[in-house]
């Protein structure tokens, strides 16, 4: 629901300001004139093209309803004032692809599928306005919209099942795939920046009204016994909103938050959000070192700290009171309860935030060493949920993900994107470990598990017969790091399912790239999702040939505002509207993207480049090997020289000499480690990603406890 005041009557209507009434007298044209033409053009000639009487019956049906569209938003221009002038083709010309002929059943059928797909879209949106005649109207012709999509698929589907079918569907989709996108128009354009501006605010998005409406009494969030419907989270983040206002935080303030995942710290997050603050949640392992820098960096003035990790940490909490002020999840009374306060905290309207307005800020994971802020709009919420689509996630279904809120993956993944969705999110508190995970997948009995491939690998280690409750899970996905052939063909051989490879930045927030299921083979990271703009980029700075490698440079409708109090680096990485993640790509020959490595990892080994996945490459199938990584060094000398460390299977000595073996046998001498060591376990953010610099750190202290 937007957070701008509902415009209930006709008469509240005039009282808008210009640039509002203006605004939606031109949706309201805009829909009455297309489905007229929809209805004209496409659904009443393709009655005599369906091939039966039943076809031609539902397709009268459907017709009939375009018209009956067409009627209800002509009722609602007149009742605007709209000149019947400005209603004629001749003053407003309907979408480009009404100009396309329609010449078979097939085209009508993809037509339907697609096209009726993106208009339900588009009233999705208009679900969410504040002028309550037109969300009524968009109410009452949504389930149309999607029996009408329905339609085109169910008959999609019967005549795939011949090869004459087939072949005709796919030209109708090849014909209609160019003017697919005239459907949604330019998103910086001036009517879209119009229409943003009225009614923002992303928690409204997911809880509002119309969010209800839709899921209200489905289940949000299970978290252990507590199971919480959508309506009741709704609530809680109201109150959580309330209070925060009543603390007299404002917009664009930051508030910390230091907590497990639960229900409490889900209703806060958003609750702030809601408040126009600005919510910063930190991982709850972090160092004094990092906290305290992220404080500063941050200019926070609220804490909020769950109450386990308060009593382990009470050195910072008393430290952050000195300035701040410091509230506590579960105390029941006393200045630091946040029960208290939210249970007292009487209900405020949501902010009334621009698209571009702070909403959230993610602290990067810590890869080398200094998290740094990383600052998204509420803008940035709204394409949440992308990559459940992708694989057949919907409403309704179970997702459990094993990363945490503070990580962006988790974020998407085990909150916002589900709650777009209208699916439910298992909740783990604590930090997942192999006994946990397996329970809560029994227990809980999810249709999709998202985690992280160092996850996948410790859960292989465990009997066959442990894993059972994986099997009916749909769809399993890896994010954070890259996957390997070996773990997708072995998590295959175990289980069943397809470890499908999924790949998103901080900075874009939202997923961005996935293996749709069939494809994933360990090598590729996975094809752009649909509101995805990619170009690779090579060393002079020009587009990369085909197949050659290049650094990923995306376009994303969720990419952040920027470094916090970093403008040099958002200066460098930030530009007209894309971002450079210095991630090298290589693009296949069926357009999909694998990972190669960081652009700031390339070493100079004697005059030549070496990327340092090269190494682990060479020794991943070893059986006595589980993982690995490689990183650069200077010798005594001050040269770089590579240094490539691994996780056992077993026998450490084993693992030393199956890596030395095979580095041996597919390398050039100058790609070769100098220095090989086994080591227990891989260090890693919390998201999963190798920390390098604390594998330099190791040979470090090697070298001052020798000299």
């Amino acid at each position: 629901m937007s957070a701008y005041p509902s415009v209930k009557t006709i008469e509240e209507f005039k009282q808008q300001p210009g640039e509002y009434q203006t605004a939606v007298r031109k949706i309201v044209r805009s829909h009455a004139l297309n489905e007229l033409y929809g209805a004209q053009v496409f659904d009443e000639p393709a009655i005599r093209l369906a091939p039966t009487p039943y076809a031609k019956w539902l397709t009268c049906r459907v017709a009939m309803e375009e018209y009956h569209h067409h009627v209800r938003f002509k009722e609602l221009a007149d009742q605007l004032g709209i000149p019947a002038r400005e209603m004629d083709s001749s003053h407003k010309r309907p979408l480009n692809i009404f100009e396309m002929p329609l010449k078979s059943w097939e085209q009508f059928c993809v037509i339907k599928m697609l096209g009726d797909l993106a208009e339900i879209l588009q009233v999705e949106d208009l679900l969410h306005c504040s002028f309550v005649p037109l969300r009524n109207i968009a109410r009452t012709t949504m389930p149309e919209e999607k029996f009408h999509a329905q339609f085109g698929l169910d008959f999609c589907v019967d005549l795939v099942e011949t090869e004459e079918g087939l072949k005709r569907v796919q030209q109708a989709v090849n014909g209609f795939y160019p003017e697919a996108p005239k459907f949604f128009g330019a998103s910086g354009s001036r009517n879209n920046e119009i229409y943003r501006k009225y009614g923002m605010n992303a928690v409204e998005y997911l809880l509002g009204d119309a969010a209800l409406a839709r899921h209200g009494s489905r289940t949000a969030l299970l978290c252990g016994d507590e199971a919480l419907s959508y309506r009741e989270l709704a609530e809680r983040v109201a109150r959580a909103a309330a209070s925060f206002a009543e603390l007299g935080v404002r917009a664009g303030d930051r508030v910390l938050m230091l907590m497990r995942d639960t229900p409490e710290f889900a209703a806060a997050w958003m609750g702030a959000v809601r408040a126009g603050a600005v919510a910063v949640a930190l991982n709850n392992r972090i160092t004094d070192a990092e906290y305290r820098q992220i404080c500063a960096d941050s200019g926070a003035r609220v804490l909020l700290v769950d109450e386990r990790i308060a009593a382990k940490r009470a050195d910072l909490t008393t430290e952050f009171s000195r300035e701040g002020r410091v509230l506590v999840t579960g105390a029941s009374s006393g200045p630091q309860s946040w029960q208290g306060l939210t249970a007292g905290a009487r209900e405020v309207s949501a902010f009334d935030a621009q698209p571009e307005q702070a909403a959230f800020c993610l602290y990067s994971s810590g890869t080398t060493g200094r998290p740094k802020g990383i600052l998204h709009a509420h803008k940035d919420v709204l394409p949440v949920g992308q990559a459940f689509r992708e694989i057949g996630i919907g409403a309704g279904d179970r997702v459990f993900t094993t990363s945490k809120f503070f990580f962006a993956y988790g974020l998407e993944h085990g909150l916002l994107g589900t709650l777009a969705l209208g699916a439910t999110s298992i909740v783990y508190p604590d930090w997942p470990d192999t006994e946990s995970v397996i329970q809560a997948v029994a227990r809980h009995r999810p249709a999709a598990i998202f985690s992280v491939p160092s996850v996948y690998r410790r859960l292989l280690g465990e009997p066959a017969a442990r894993l059972e409750p994986f099997r009916p899970v749909r769809r399993f996905v890896a994010g954070g790091e890259r996957l390997s052939a070996q773990l997708v063909a072995q998590w295959k051989a175990m289980v069943g399912g397809e470890l499908l490879s999924l790949y998103g930045t901080s900075e874009t927030f939202c997923a961005c790239m996935i293996t749709p299921p069939g494809t994933s083979d360990g090598a590729r990271t996975g094809a752009p999702l649909a509101n995805l703009e990619v170009r690779l980029v090579d060393s002079q700075g020009k587009p990369a040939q085909p197949r050659e490698p290049g650094v990923l440079w995306m376009r994303h409708p969720a990419l952040a505002l920027g470094y916090v109090n970093l403008p040099g680096e958002t200066r460098e990485q930030f530009q007209q509207g894309w971002f450079c993640t210095r991630d090298i790509f290589v693009r296949d020959a069926e357009g999909f993207f694998m990972h190669q490595g960081r652009s700031d990892e390339l070493i100079k080994i004697a005059g030549q480049w070496v990327r340092p996945a090269e190494l682990e490459e060479a020794v991943a199938n070893e059986a006595a090997i589980l993982e690995a990584a490689c990183v650069a060094m200077p010798d005594a000398d001050g040269l770089e020289r590579l240094a490539l460390f691994v996780t056992a299977n077993g026998d450490a000595s084993a693992a030393l000499q199956a890596a030395a073996e095979a580095c041996e046998r597919v390398l050039p001498r100058h790609k070769r480690p100098k220095w090989l060591r086994a080591i227990e376990q891989l260090p890693r953010t919390a998201t999963g990603k190798v920390q390098r610099f604390k594998l330099r750190e190791i040979l470090e202290r090697e070298r001052t406890d020798k000299g």
